[in-house]
């Protein structure tokens, strides 16, 4: 992903929220695609801190090292 599909993503899902009448958290974390986007409507994006992701998603630090093991 770059960070120009990244912003075109946000505004594709704030579009369709919109349309829904919803409005939703995006959560991402730090990759450098996830660019700063300008604010949204209907689509509010939530940074983590770098270095986060195996603390607050442990699920997927046991499913990637599962993966590492079998390769």
């Amino acid at each position: 992903m770059t960070g120009e599909l990244f912003k075109e993503y946000v505004d594709w899902l704030d579009r369709k929220m919109r349309l829904a009448n919803r409005k939703v958290a995006l959560v991402v974390d730090n990759c450098p695609a996830h660019i700063e986007v300008p604010l949204h409507q209907n689509v509010d994006v939530i940074f983590l801190p770098p270095n986060v992701t195996s603390v607050v998603q442990p699920m997927d630090a046991g499913i990637i090292r599962t993966v590492k093991v079998r390769i």
